[in-house]
């Protein structure tokens, strides 16, 4: 009898510790915006008027995607090279991203800038060949 009051013991100790260690989706920084995360780190338009997009997202600590909205803009003295605009037409469901649509204007490399209030922006290098 000892003995399995003794194993039963071990098991539950063995459970109590798994559970504890379960990653807690409430813990802290989980639903606290942290930075916005680009899905490209460079693009290249082959062309002067061509375009290319990329997505953007503001995420928490644990990297998972918040509703808040992202705002988009060349780097300094960029705007001679490419411009940026946000698809109107992209809808996804639930709204955690903002597509960007990037179009050459001239030969050259810049960067658009992804940010959102108080949070980490992100970088994307445009190359226009």
């Amino acid at each position: 009898m000892n003995a399995r009051i003794s194993g039963l013991i071990g098991v539950v100790s063995v459970v109590a510790g798994v559970a504890a260690c379960h990653k807690d989706p409430t813990a802290a920084g989980a639903g606290a915006p942290t930075q916005v995360i680009a899905n490209f780190a460079s693009l290249t338009i082959d062309s002067v008027t061509h375009s290319a997009e990329f997505v953007a997202s503001v995420v928490d600590a644990d990297l998972t995607p918040l509703t808040n909205s992202v705002s988009l803009a060349m780097c300094s003295g960029g705007s001679a090279i490419a411009s940026v605009t946000k698809d109107a037409s992209y809808q996804p469901i639930p709204n955690t991203s903002t597509r960007a649509i990037v179009t050459g204007l001239a030969v050259g490399s810049t960067c658009v800038i992804a940010s959102s209030s108080g949070v980490k922006p992100d970088s994307v290098q445009i190359i226009v060949k």
